[in-house]
């Protein structure tokens, strides 16, 4: 039975305390009340289980994972290549689709089956040196967020569309803020019709989800070796092991008891198995080259983007889908960018702020709606 911390000072008094030499009596007593405090706390820990997802039905039929069929590439005339996939109704109105942080073009066959719904017709790219683009021989300090709009309006004009919407998710977000600054770059260009921004990492000048400390010295010192070190502790990039062997590590390392609501909501649906093989088949591919092309990516998406939100073309409507509790990117980040974009005349924000939501859980609950809304922004 557990005695109090009364009782305990009691019995020692009782058994001759106060006869102890008086050297020993200060130790003794202060090994004896830390014990007690932290023997619950240890004794929690050691005999803590946690509540593991079942594993996915031994012949689940996967659907996503297969996602390369319709990659192809586009040579430019500096003679770098893009990588691209198409997805969804290729007769369909064209969205253009830019990954997150260690993304690819792959990922986006999660939209595969709404967009034909919908009757729209989704390209993912990649930017320099992931998956299937080639890198950027350019040094790193002359390489802005802003580069990359140029590369879209080159797909675009290749896939001769005559307009278009951009989609930028997480990582992503801020070069779709980029291509709804600079396109069309003319009259002649295929026309750029709307933006939206899905959970979308804030610009430089923005709040960020990282502490404030660890923010500042990724912007002023090469911090390379060390956000590589953060990402490869999970299983997701153990890429030795099969995708199998990776997806049941996610599996065992996901604490229902102690993960988000809408995070286990997302979890328990029965089409999780294919968007996780999704995922780790999409990861692989955004690190086939090596893991210069992401590091220089985080790298960019760190400094000045080389263009202000708040020049954005005011008659441009602009999406912007945040979650209030988003751990990976502040949801601070889309009301800065509405509040900019507004500040410059832009009366087309529409920003999404979902309560309860979380960066996975805006991006797979609502991706219906997220289109949709888009192609609704297209025709106004």
């Amino acid at each position: 039975m557990a005695v109090s911390f009364q009782e305990h000072v009691v019995r020692m008094l009782e058994k001759g305390w106060h006869r102890l030499p008086q050297p020993y009596r200060t130790p003794l007593f202060l090994a004896s009340c830390t014990v007690l405090l932290i023997t619950p706390f240890a004794w929690k820990k050691l005999t803590y289980r946690p509540e593991l997802l079942p594993p996915p039905p031994k012949h689940y039929q996967y659907r996503l994972h297969l996602a390369d069929g319709g990659s192809s590439t586009l040579t430019l005339p500096d003679g770098r290549k893009i990588g691209y996939a198409q997805y969804g109704d290729l007769n369909g109105k064209p969205i253009i689709a830019l990954h997150g942080i260690l993304g690819s073009r792959l990922e986006n066959a999660l939209f595969d089956a709404d967009a034909k719904e919908l009757g729209t017709r989704i390209v993912g790219v990649e930017r320099p040196g992931i998956g299937w683009s080639s890198s950027d021989s350019r040094p790193l300090s002359e390489r802005k967020v802003l580069d990359h709009a140029k590369d879209v309006e080159a797909l675009a004009e290749h896939l001769q569309l005559g307009e278009y919407a951009v989609m930028g998710t997480s990582g992503g977000g801020p070069y779709a803020l980029a291509c709804a600054y600079a396109l069309p770059s003319s009259a002649s260009k295929p026309r750029l019709r709307a933006v939206t921004v899905v959970t979308g990492l804030g610009l430089a000048d923005m709040s960020q989800a990282w502490p404030p400390l660890l923010v500042f010295l990724n912007r002023h010192f090469d911090l390379r070796w060390l956000i590589k070190s953060v990402f490869i502790r999970g299983p997701v990039w153990k890429l030795h092991l099969s995708d199998e062997e990776r997806m049941e590590g996610m599996r065992k390392s996901f604490d229902v008891k102690k993960a988000h609501p809408a995070d286990v909501e997302t979890a328990k649906n029965p089409d999780y198995p294919d968007w996780v093989r999704l995922f780790l088949r999409s990861t692989r591919e955004a690190v086939s080259q090596g893991w210069a092309g992401f590091l220089d990516d985080a790298a960019i998406l760190s400094v000045e983007p080389g263009f202000r939100v708040g020049e954005i073309r005011a008659e441009l409507p602009v999406q912007l889908w945040y979650g209030t509790d988003d751990t990976n990117v502040s949801p601070k980040a889309g009301d800065e960018t509405a509040q900019q974009l507004r500040a410059g005349g832009n009366t087309n924000v529409e920003l999404h702020m979902e309560p309860g939501e979380t960066h996975g859980s805006v991006q797979r609950k609502y991706r219906k709606e997220i289109l949709a809304d888009l192609l609704r922004a297209m025709n106004s």
